[in-house]
């Protein structure tokens, strides 16, 4: 072991309780670490946070799954007309040092991020920077990336800001975040720039508005389009514009190196792949694991973003109006979810960033998933305002693997008829005594990291008013 993972099995799970929970510190400190200790399964597995008896169905069921799965670790967090009803941490953040996932772990959101950018885009409509239904052109940095061909293709006119958010842009790129990389510049590291220029240099398939296609690089286009839109990087647009409306904190751009990790990070575990050749220049193409070989920054709109599934589900508490801090309008929030087609039930519909549906007993739910290399992600709410978020630490690169685990979240959130009727966010308030020493053992792994990556901040920002 490390002198950094030294670091992170002795003190991630001494500082978590102190720094989430506030003046009960000490109190709860030892009570937490003691329903560590006592939920202990036979082989070890953990169960972390505030057992609630209501939920032991759920405890059970999916502690059992990630198991029988083979996952080394998630999450489960659940709200209820804005409260916080249900937080718990299962298996391990990391195996090697035993350091158990928390309610508060911090990890990859992965193509959730996509729901920022597409909240980020709804401010600047409602600020009336832009029009859903103005066409991309009218951001005139994105002129010059255009070759003359996709200059003449009528299509291009076509192509709305609605269409891009709403995976309608009929666009041929993809953008993989790994495989698709390579075509660029022959697996070397690529600007957001360099990617915006050679996805649109790959022209239509279909006409703007007609064909539905999910892929990431319609939001790393709109990732580019926000920053000229705003005059700002996105991940300070998306603090500004987005998370400080709806009092979130702790969302942030997610780190590509394994230093980069954050002390309360997850680790990510993906299988069949133990090793690929590097993108960074620094390592001279050596093989490393291919969870940190991303560079996350280029398509942080698509992708690109961590923090924990208390935050997330705190996000969508506000964003649903169930809080009392909404980051856009409701006339936004109902673009977003495709309201108007979600008025004549039964039926589901892509919004911007976000699937949604209705049914005539329930009304309308909406949700959205990521997947990185090694950690799958899903955030929903139900019509009745029940809002959960899961996520685990081993994936494959094909099957994010999230559609068992929401089925039986589901089922047994039906099953469980008498809910508890408390609200545990106070418990967890980001307001501890113990920030400092986080703080201070942040810098003393900085100290001790035996790598220190090097930078590389590729993004220029310019209005779009500007050639």
């Amino acid at each position: 072991m490390n002198r950094r993972d030294f670091l992170l099995s002795t003190t991630g799970l001494a500082l978590a309780p102190a720094e989430v929970f506030g003046r009960e510190t000490v109190k709860i400190a030892a009570s937490y670490q003691s329903n560590i200790q006592s939920s202990h399964g036979k082989e070890g597995f953990a169960i972390t946070g505030y057992a609630m008896p209501e939920f032991q169905p759920m405890d059970a069921k999916v502690s059992k799954w990630l198991q029988e799965n083979e996952k080394p670790g998630g999450v489960l967090v659940i709200a209820r007309a804005g409260r916080l009803i249900y937080a718990r941490g299962f298996g391990y953040a990391d195996t090697a040092s035993k350091r158990p996932f928390l309610p508060t772990t911090t990890f990859r959101y992965g193509s959730v991020a996509k729901w920022f950018t597409a909240m980020g885009i709804m401010r600047q409509v409602e600020k009336g920077v832009v029009r859903l239904d103005d066409p991309i052109t009218v951001c005139k940095p994105l002129l010059p990336l255009l070759t003359p061909e996709v200059r003449q293709d009528i299509r291009l006119e076509l192509l709305t800001f609605r269409n891009l958010l709403s995976h309608l842009s009929g666009l041929k790129y993809t953008a993989h975040f790994r495989s698709d990389w390579y075509r660029i510049k022959g697996g070397q590291l690529v600007t957001l720039e360099e990617t915006v220029r050679f996805g649109l240099t790959e022209g239509f398939h279909a006409r703007p508005g007609t064909d539905f296609e999910y892929t990431n690089f319609n939001y790393i286009l709109a990732h580019f389009l926000l920053e000229k839109l705003s005059g700002q990087p996105l991940d300070a647009l998306l603090q500004q514009e987005v998370f400080k409306r709806a009092g979130v904190k702790g969302i942030s751009l997610a780190g590509s190196r394994k230093v980069e990790r954050l002390l309360d990070e997850s680790q990510y575990y993906l299988l069949g792949e133990p090793s690929v050749k590097s993108i960074w220049p620094e390592d001279n193409g050596k093989e490393i694991d291919p969870a940190y070989n991303v560079d996350w920054r280029t398509p942080a709109g698509a992708g690109g973003f961590r923090g924990s599934a208390l935050s997330l589900l705190r996000l969508m508490v506000e964003f649903g109006y169930d809080g009392n801090k909404p980051p856009l309008k409701r006339e936004s929030v109902g673009e977003m979810i495709n309201v108007n087609a979600l008025q004549n039930p039964p039926c589901t519909t892509h919004g911007l960033a976000l699937g949604a549906g209705s049914d005539f007993k329930n009304g309308y739910y909406w949700g959205t998933g990521g997947m990185t290399p090694g950690m799958s992600t899903t955030i929903t709410r139900r019509a009745d305002s029940t809002i959960y978020v899961f996520a685990f630490n081993k994936n494959n690169d094909l099957d994010p693997g999230n559609g068992p685990l929401n089925d039986l979240v589901l089922q047994t959130l039906d099953s469980i008829r008498e809910q508890p009727q408390v609200d545990l966010w106070p418990r967890y308030s980001a307001r501890g005594t113990m920030m400092g020493v986080r703080a201070l053992f942040t810098v003393m792994v900085s100290i001790f990291a035996t790598h220190r990556p090097q930078h590389y901040d590729y993004r220029t920002v310019a209005g779009c008013n500007q050639a």
